[in-house]
């Protein structure tokens, strides 16, 4: 056993992985083929389980978070719970799988498992576990523009979360946009309903607004704004309108 200024204790968690949600953790798992580290995605407040296959006999191991800090060891059948931001949240089950109960972002890092062969040689298994909030429902802001019988949109979706993908649904006249920006040319009198979602590995979130004319929206006060590209539009539209 490691000699450790820490107190020994058992975690009171009961056996088995229940999430804190009353719903199942939520949680994948892919290949990480370029490093061979297999990556745990989960949302942060469930409970996860960091399991490694294919694992060689032992007489003691150790999971610890990153390079520098134990979380726990078992040395010839006894069990030692470190003190740590972990504590009453780990338990070690079977296979040596580490489970982590109402998980948070601070939790990210590549986990490490560390055996002792009989053989006294030491192995060293790793995997990396990854939390994310869930996203908030964005919001929609206009800008809006007009000449003669065209009104031009510029929609931004607002999101305070960073590191997420945007899609746009809904009245497009082109395929499935990937930015926080949608820029949309419709006739006077046409109307449109347009969706953006926003979301990261563990969520997502839709916001819908929908434009009636006259060329303005409800859901934000009305801007005028014109783009580079619609200011070259709407001169060859006016050049084409006078010939």
């Amino acid at each position: 056993m490691p000699k450790d200024n820490s107190t020994c204790g058992t975690v009171g968690i009961p056996a088995g992985v229940i999430d804190s949600r009353n719903s199942a953790p939520v949680h994948t798992k892919r290949a990480r083929y370029y490093d061979l580290i297999p990556l745990v995605t989960s949302v942060s407040g469930s409970n996860v389980s960091l399991h490694i296959t294919g694992l060689p006999s032992y007489t003691s191991l150790t999971w610890m978070f990153s390079e520098v800090q134990k979380i726990l060891n078992l040395d010839d059948g006894d069990l030692f719970y470190y003190e740590t931001k972990f504590s009453g949240r780990v338990k070690l089950g079977v296979d040596s799988t580490l489970y982590i109960y109402n998980v948070q972002k601070e939790d990210s890092s590549v986990y490490i498992l560390r055996l002792t062969k009989p053989s006294s040689e030491e192995v060293e298994k790793k995997i990396e576990l990854q939390v994310f909030d869930p996203v908030h429902e964005p919001t929609i802001k206009i800008k809006s523009s007009q000449l003669r019988n065209f009104c031009f949109l510029k929609l931004s979706c607002v999101v305070p979360d960073a590191n997420v993908k945007y899609n746009w649904f809904g009245d497009l006249d082109r395929e499935d946009p990937r930015t926080d920006v949608l820029e949309v040319t419709l006739e006077q009198n046409m109307s449109g309903s347009y969706t953006c979602q926003v979301s990261n590995p563990v969520s997502k979130q839709n916001k819908t607004i929908k434009y009636n004319p006259p060329c303005k929206s409800g859901e934000s006060s009305r801007t005028t704004w014109v783009s580079p590209s619609q200011a070259v539009l709407w001169l060859t539209l006016l050049i084409v309108l006078l010939a």
